[in-house]
């Protein structure tokens, strides 16, 4: 079906076969490059997928602007898994969410017009929607941010200030915009900023109950310089580390991303063995059983960190600077700003999360509280 004010997108297939065809005429011509090969399985073939899945699924694909804005989304989200190795997977589940809530409140910025008496102007509805999905979905990020930025030693920048690409990738740009003030780097700023958001909340479903977690995370990477991979996870070189970590060669067959193998992961580790001391399976449904540590099966003791404190670590500017500590022992905001997603490889995490470094109070659990409290 081809799309109201717009070309028909490509086929999937038919971009498959077009580059077959070409890489099968460079064996014909005995000059075959592994690298055309590497473009047709993978280089395109995420972005293709995303595009098609907008401009054929979508209903969002008849708006005006339709076909512009679903290049600049699909190749957002392929560079950002390029960029930081996202799970193919989750990225579209997050692609096919963004659509989600675009088509959402594409509605709700027409029910509004509706709701005035007013005709339903399509030519900027895409456009605005998107601005109702960035202040909505992130406000409690915006704030967060806003907070960080304002304190000195943080030295987090304001986007229009950073100068440099939302996390050192490059993207097609979204179409000229009819409504933003501030030009295109406005909407691809919200664009970029809402792409980075979902994939971190999309891998980070361990971590997803301190949202304040995935809004440090989110920040990072959007601040990051442009990095390889290698350079990015602090891969070490063949051999492994000295803790015994198996090497991030090529010809490893890891089954997680290194996104969510080297920054969720670890965190998780961490609050993990805060309370527990390992996974078993019931016996009875044969469910993964976490087996809490001694003496916590009725109370967790008055010292043990918990959730609450976690999140006040990373709510509280000032703690979060002086408390998120690397393994050699110095800081990560004293890293410079673009590489401080580089260095969450090398935080602590055990140090940093443990009760003595987050806890800022005592609690006590008893039913002696039913009387205290009349």
């Amino acid at each position: 079906e081809k799309p109201k004010g717009g070309k028909a997108a490509p086929s999937a297939a038919g971009t498959l076969l077009s580059g077959i065809a070409s890489a099968l005429r460079g064996v014909a011509d005995g000059v075959a490059d592994s690298k055309a090969w590497s473009s047709i399985v993978g280089a395109d073939a995420l972005k293709t997928d995303l595009q098609d899945m907008w401009l054929r699924s979508s209903s969002l694909r008849v708006l005006p602007g339709a076909s512009g804005f679903a290049e600049s989304s699909a190749s957002l989200f392929d560079a950002l898994q390029k960029t930081f190795d996202f799970q193919i997977d989750s990225v579209k589940n997050q692609f096919e969410h963004l659509m989600s809530l675009w088509r959402s409140q594409c509605a709700m910025v027409a029910d509004r017009s509706v709701d005035a008496n007013l005709p339903v102007d399509e030519t900027n509805l895409l456009e605005e929607a998107i601005g109702d999905v960035h202040a909505d979905l992130l406000d409690g990020f915006l704030h967060w941010r806003k907070r960080l930025q304002e304190y000195g030693p943080a030295d987090v920048l304001s986007r229009a200030d950073d100068g440099r690409n939302l996390g050192g990738i490059r993207w097609v740009a979204p179409p000229p915009p009819a409504l933003a003030s501030d030009g295109d780097e406005s909407l691809s700023m919200q664009l970029a900023e809402i792409a980075a958001y979902l994939l971190v909340w999309g891998e980070g479903g361990n971590v997803r109950f301190m949202p304040e977690v995935i809004y440090f995370i989110t920040e990072l990477a959007l601040s990051s310089d442009t990095m390889s991979l290698a350079d990015l996870y602090q891969r070490q070189a063949p051999g492994g580390s000295e803790s015994g970590e198996c090497a991030l060669d090529e010809a490893t067959p890891f089954k997680s991303s290194l996104f969510l193998s080297k920054v969720i992961r670890p965190i998780y580790n961490a609050i993990f063995e805060e309370w527990y001391d390992f996974v078993d399976v019931d016996s009875g449904n044969q469910r993964d059983k976490k087996k809490l540590h001694a003496d916590y099966e009725n109370y967790l003791p008055p010292d043990v960190a918990n959730y609450d404190d976690w999140n006040e670590l990373f709510s509280d500017p000032e703690r979060l600077v002086r408390g998120v500590l690397l393994t050699d022992g110095s800081r990560l905001f004293e890293q410079p700003r673009g590489r401080r997603f580089a260095a969450l490889a090398r935080v602590d995490w055990r140090a940093t999360l443990q009760a003595a470094n987050t806890k800022t109070h005592r609690e006590v659990h008893s039913l002696w509280g039913v009387f205290g409290s009349t």
